[in-house]
This record gives C-alpha cells, sequence and structure tokens, in this order.
C-alpha cells in the first residue's frame, strides 16, 4: 500500500450508526426497565461511537440496575446527579432521542448495528497496536505471537451481533422434517466399531460436538486417530489437531495401526525386513487418505482459524482436537473453568456452523485413591459445561490395569442410546478392535 493511501485511511472516520445508536436510546427511555437490564447485559457504553450517548446509556441502566424506569424525568435526574445532563445537551437531547426511539420489533436489529460498528473499531485499534509493534522492529515470531493475541482477546471482548432471525412457524419446520425423511437416512460418519454405530443410530451426525474422556494412557490419541482414519477411508476427509505430540508422532501411530508394526520399533528406528515390507505395503494407500495433521495451533483462536481454513480448501467433515485442556483461552479469561468453557462453546459453534463433525479428547479427574470405578460424566474436567455443549460424551475405561479388556462407555447422547461397547487394546501396535456391546436404551 503506498503511502497515500495510507494518509488517506488514517483520515477515514471510524466505522459507526449515529441513527442506530439514537434509535435504541429512544427505546430505553419508551420501553420498560427490563428492557434497559436486558440491553445492559448486552451492550456497552464503549460500544457507542458518540461518547455522550455512551453516558446516556449508562446512566439508563444505573436506573434500571435500582429498579427505575429510565423515562424522560429519571434519566434526566440520573444525567444530573452526575453532572452529566448539560454536557450530553440537555433534556432537549433526551426529549429527542426519544423522538427518534425504535419500536420494540425493531430494536434487535438496530443493536445488532451498533455490536457491528463497535467490533469493527475494536478490529482497527487491535491492528494499529500490531503496526505499531511491526514498525518498532519486533522480531518476527513475537510479532506473529501478538498477532493471535490480539485476534484472540478481539475474539472474546466483542461478539459481532447479527440481526435477530425471524421465527419459524411450526407448521413450515415439520415440512422441512418431512422432506429430510422422504430424501432417506442422514448422512453419518460412521466409527470402527458397528455396535457403536448402533448405539448412535449410524454415526456421528455433522453439526455435533463429540467428548472422548480417558485417563493418561488409556489410548485416547490412539482411538481419535483411529477414529480420523476410518472417516478419512469412508470418504470423509478429517483433520488431527494436535497440542499434544508432533506430526511425525502422529504419523508413526498411524502406521503402528495400520501395519502392525510396534510403536517402540518405530520410535527406535530400528525394523526388520519384514516390518519394512509392511510399511511398503501400506504407504501408498495412507498416502491417498484426505487426512491432515497440524500441530502447531496452540490458541483456541488459532485452531477455529486451521479448522475453517481446511474445510475451504480440504472440505473438512470430521476434526479430531487433541486434547481440550491444552487448548488456550484469551488472555483475558483468567480462570480455568471459564477458559474451559469458552474452548467449548467455540468448538460447538464451529461444528453446529461449518456442518462438522467435532471429536475433542478430554482429560478426566483421577478418580479417589482405592476406588476403581468406570468413569462418570461428573469426571469430565469442568464437566457443567461440556456435558451442556455435548452431543455425544464417550469415556473410555480399562477395568484391569496393563490388560487388553477396554469399555467404551457411550455415558450422553442426543437422541441415542447409551451403553458400553467392549473393546480389546494392543497396547504394543496402539490397535482397538471391538469384542462385544452391552446395551441400555433409555425408556
Amino acid at each position: 500500500m503506498s503511502g497515500e493511501a495510507w494518509r488517506e485511511l488514517l483520515e477515514l472516520t471510524p466505522p459507526h450508526n449515529i441513527e442506530a445508536e439514537r434509535a435504541v436510546l429512544g427505546a430505553l427511555i419508551l420501553e420498560p426497565a427490563d428492557t434497559t437490564a436486558r440491553l445492559a447485559r448486552t451492550l456497552r457504553p464503549e460500544d457507542f461511537f458518540k461518547e455522550h450517548h455512551g453516558r446516556i446509556f449508562e446512566a439508563a441502566a444505573r436506573v434500571a440496575e435500582a429498579g427505575g424506569a429510565p423515562d424522560l424525568i429519571a434519566l434526566a435526574a440520573e444525567l444530573r446527579r452526575s453532572e452529566a445532563l448539560e454536557e450530553i445537551g440537555g433534556p432537549a437531547m433526551l426529549a429527542g432521542l426519544a423522538d427518534a426511539g425504535a419500536s420494540a420489533t425493531n430494536l434487535g436489529q438496530y443493536v445488532a448495528l451498533i455490536q457491528e460498528a463497535a467490533a469493527k473499531r475494536e478490529a482497527i485499534r487491535a491492528a494499529s497496536d500490531l503496526m505499531h509493534h511491526a514498525y518498532n522492529g519486533i522480531r518476527l515470531p513475537e510479532l506473529a505471537a501478538k498477532a493471535a493475541a490480539l485476534g484472540e482477546e478481539l475474539r472474546s471482548r466483542v461478539a459481532i451481533a447479527s440481526p435477530a432471525a425471524l421465527p419459524e412457524a411450526l407448521g413450515a419446520v415439520l415440512d422441512q422434517v418431512v422432506t429430510d425423511l422422504e430424501a432417506g437416512p442422514r448422512t453419518t460418519i460412521r466409527t470402527p466399531f458397528p455396535t457403536l454405530n448402533t448405539l448412535l443410530s449410524g454415526g456421528f451426525l455433522r453439526g455435533e460436538l463429540v467428548y472422548l474422556g480417558g485417563r493418561p494412557g488409556f489410548g485416547k490419541t490412539a482411538l481419535g486417530l483411529y477414529v480420523a482414519r476410518h472417516a478419512a477411508e469412508q470418504g470423509h476427509p478429517a483433520l488431527v489437531v494436535s497440542r499434544e505430540m508432533l506430526v511425525t508422532a502422529l504419523g508413526r501411530r498411524v502406521l503402528t495401526q495400520v501395519t502392525r508394526v510396534h510403536a517402540t520399533a518405530l520410535r527406535a528406528g530400528i525394523l526388520d525386513a519384514d516390518e519394512w515390507a509392511r510399511l511398503d505395503a501400506a504407504l501408498p494407500r495412507l498416502r491417498a487418505l484426505p487426512v491432515w495433521l497440524t500441530d502447531r495451533a496452540v490458541s483456541i483462536g488459532q485452531v477455529e482459524a486451521t479448522i475453517r481454513a481446511a474445510q475451504e480448501r480440504h472440505g473438512v467433515r470430521l476434526v479430531v482436537v487433541d486434547y481440550l485442556q491444552l487448548l488456550r483461552a484469551p488472555r483475558s479469561i483468567t480462570e480455568k473453568r471459564l477458559a474451559v468453557e469458552f474452548v467449548s462453546q467455540t468448538l460447538k459453534t464451529l461444528a453446529v456452523e461449518l456442518g462438522l463433525v467435532v471429536v475433542c479428547l478430554s482429560s478426566l479427574s483421577r478418580p479417589e485413591r482405592g476406588v476403581a470405578r468406570p468413569p462418570h460424566l461428573s469426571d469430565l474436567r469442568e464437566s457443567g459445561a461440556l456435558e451442556h455443549d455435548a452431543d455425544v460424551v464417550l469415556l473410555l475405561h480399562r477395568p484391569e490395569p496393563g490388560q487388553p479388556d477396554t469399555q467404551l462407555i457411550v455415558a450422553k447422547g442426543r437422541d441415542v442410546a447409551t451403553g458400553t461397547v467392549e473393546l480389546l487394546f494392543d497396547g504394543p501396535t496402539l490397535h482397538f478392535a471391538e469384542r462385544s456391546v452391552r446395551a441400555e436404551v433409555p425408556a
């Protein structure tokens, strides 16, 4: 960009919508107090471009918080008390806002316009900070880290609202349901285990967030890779996002599972002629599979960007994330529980918005010493949000440590059966095989 273009850019007025701001403030004066209280949870004073509009909104929120309605008289009194009435233009300004007030029907649309403009201004400020760092000679790795952090901060502070969608009539929804039924069975992404597919009414549905929980050493990563490879073999492109292993380590695990060459041999790089032959036979088929791996996405913002890019470029339909508790939330979220909730909600949003199956691995709380029992939903770390967001929860359990018998428990599912799939796990080759099933269909 030329210097002239930069100067023109810097001289532009930041995005704003004064008419929408006046309409919303006028609605606060005309509508009941609960409308103001509701908007106070949605908007912030700094979302308003004009400073005096922000001060009026803040005063209206204080009136509503005290249990009153911010009509012309109460709002003028609150602004006078804070010595701001004359600064904002006096009673005449408030009367003008009341005349411009939006109806309750259109209020959501105007709020969305204010939020969108505020989000754009926030993006401009973040980009300006990044430019300042770049001009001041910061090293490229640090610049990239700051860019990622700024993106996360922007994403966590600003929610760009869309105008409220009109609700759909029940009759129209039912027509769509019947049309879907007439089209035949819904397309699912089948798992490697037939009886698990039976419990899940065919397999995973696009738009679902699946949690796979297990304690260390139970084979969560191996099972996640198995699911991704199996999906790819059915023609569903898959992405594996790992925060625990390098992509080369993941590649070795895939080779181990397919060729049954022991993981220790691949790690040490010591193979005999037969093992080399098995690798040579498997490689052409594995190279052709639509599977992508990454170990470079550290934060949830980077994970989201990676998933979106992979779907756009490769048509990815299933994503395996390894694992939840290692993903970094925005720096502004300091409490661990809230950070995990933010990550979980982001993954669920991506699944629904992009029509993906997201299988997210999660650690489980350690059982009390001397207590041997199957894991429960409550054993998911920070389980409240995870249980709420998940469409399906699978829990790995090994009744006898060191033995191959493994249980894959379907602990939760929307419109599916719960139950326990009996598996065998071969540790040296990281291979899972189904044994039998014990299903419990809810009444």
